[in-house]
């Protein structure tokens, strides 16, 4: 745990708001179809309050995803499986990018350092150790400073698009020639719905989907079809873990 004592910085007065989140007043009835127009900031807006439907949480993933619209691709997923999935990456990159007296030179230098500005300007440090402290709990203490967590999933993720290394910004710090465990989960869903996968219908439509709770449906694409999970809440649908 002596790299808790490298990662300090960010009060409060210098994380930024979460601009998706919804705003007052905003109800299901206001969420837009897929492909509509407007800032991106609004298009994630918009896909964190959630889709109409299964397929149109996928349509509106499809097109984040090749657009690079990483705001949005990352609010169309569940915000509690996003948060989990953004503390392991917080906690890998937290680990990888620490000064710890052997900085590496070049390009890997200034990975780290753009890592640990962009850890700073959202808040994912911490401004003391926290006492009761334990592996399992870093993830979440540094998310806890964190209110536009939206942002810094999708700012992290721009990075690592930048350094060729789609989806995994810790692979870029270690060079790894394997996945990095907390990019995994999300490789594998961006997989899942790459064009031209389709919700698998049956009688000319979709099976009927619940209206909450976790559920799962089939995709179709050009392999064999695979498994797509969902999480639905008072009829709005946002993608899970699969």
């Amino acid at each position: 745990m002596v790299l808790l004592l490298f990662a300090l910085g960010c009060e409060d007065a210098g994380c930024e708001p979460d601009p998706y989140a919804p705003r007052p007043g905003t109800t299901a009835g206001d969420r837009v179809p897929p492909g509509a127009s407007g800032s991106p900031s609004e298009r994630a807006r918009q896909a964190s309050l959630g889709a109409a439907s299964p397929a149109a949480a996928l349509e509106t993933a499809q097109k984040a995803l090749a657009d690079k619209d990483y705001p949005t691709l990352v609010a169309c997923i569940w915000p509690a499986t996003r948060d989990a999935w953004l503390a392991d990456l917080v906690v890998d990159l937290a680990v990888e990018s620490t000064e710890l007296g052997h900085e590496p030179e070049g390009e890997k230098k200034r990975s780290r350092a753009e890592v640990r500005t962009v850890l700073a300007r959202y808040g994912a440090v911490l401004s003391s150790r926290p006492s009761d402290i334990s592996p399992g709990s870093l993830g979440s203490s540094l998310l806890d400073r964190v209110r536009d967590r939206t942002g810094l999933y999708a700012s992290l993720l721009a990075f690592a698009d930048d350094r060729r290394m789609p989806f995994d910004p810790a692979r870029v710090l270690t060079g790894a020639a394997e996945p990095s465990p907390s990019a995994v989960p999300l490789l594998r869903l961006t997989d899942r719905i790459k064009p031209p996968s389709a919700l698998e219908t049956h009688d000319g439509g979709v099976a009927e989907s619940p209206q909450d709770g976790p559920f799962a449906l089939f995709v179709i694409s050009k392999e064999a079809p695979v498994v797509l999970r969902f999480r639905a809440k008072a009829g709005a649908y946002w993608l899970d873990e699969s």
